[in-house]
């Protein structure tokens, strides 16, 4: 998977983009290593992840249990009305 992920990266740099929308690879990730912006949607069968954004263009992890979950860094927080919560205080 880590080898993956920097082959995908090494494209992107080349290609002078800002990062990489991947999936496949049945791990979620959304994170950013040497500038670039890596995001693997993981999948809906195993882990139950999709990548989604909001009106602001911001990029989220989704992960549907018996709750909506949004994961942000290691912690999931839960979906508020509809509305992804990026702040465990909202």
């Amino acid at each position: 998977i880590e080898r993956f992920q920097r082959a995908t990266l090494a494209a992107a740099r080349e290609a002078k983009v800002d990062g990489v929308v991947c999936g496949h690879i049945h791990r979620a990730d959304l994170t950013t290593i040497d500038g670039l912006t890596y995001c693997n949607d993981g999948d809906w069968v195993e882990s139950c992840t999709a990548l989604v954004e909001d009106f602001q263009g911001r990029l989220s992890l989704l992960r549907w249990t018996e709750n909506a979950e949004v994961l942000v860094g290691s912690q999931a927080l839960p979906l508020l009305d509809g509305a992804v919560a990026l702040d465990p205080a909202a």
